[in-house]
């Protein structure tokens, strides 16, 4: 854990991402979190743990059948919970132009739960990303995870 944090609390995070990159999460991402909040960090879902790709398993099956699936609609609900949660969600896309597609709906149920957002790589231009914090970088993900404690603990010591 970085030592130079003070960090009274923990902090909550879910990840939204493809599973084209969860290698990158596991690798990259994770490690960073862990490195600046220690025990501190709690991860609301790991979506990635169980490996289901359901687009894959049902790659034969109609559109209105998948929705409709009992374990596809309870993975939603899980996702769901988890965002609602988390203190920050972050929107995972390392790769140039690949566009994600349940990312972008949690993206935008999390901004709708008020949910700090940030984006970890590569998006397409839209309106629609304007409420997130764009970044690039593991350096800039521990920096905005940084910013994002010292102003809690600001408003916590404030009584904000």
């Amino acid at each position: 854990m970085n030592k130079e944090l003070r960090i009274s609390r923990n902090l909550k995070i879910y990840i939204a991402s493809s599973f084209d990159f969860v290698e990158g999460i596991k690798t990259e991402v994770i490690p960073a979190l862990q490195n600046e909040l220690g025990d501190n960090l709690i991860i609301t879902r790991d979506w990635w743990a169980n490996n289901v790709d359901l687009q894959a398993k049902h790659d034969n099956t109609d559109f209105k059948s998948f929705l409709s699936h009992p374990f596809t609609r309870l993975l939603c609900e899980c996702d769901f919970t988890a965002i609602d949660d988390s203190d920050i969600v972050i929107i995972y896309n390392p790769r140039v132009k690949k566009q994600l597609t349940g990312a972008n709906i949690e993206a935008g149920y999390a901004w709708g739960k008020g949910k700090t957002v940030i984006l970890f790589g590569w998006f397409k231009k839209s309106a629609m990303y304007s409420r997130g914090i764009p970044i690039d970088t593991i350096s800039d993900l521990k920096k905005m995870i940084r910013l994002h404690i010292v102003g809690a603990e600001w408003h916590q010591d404030k009584g904000v």
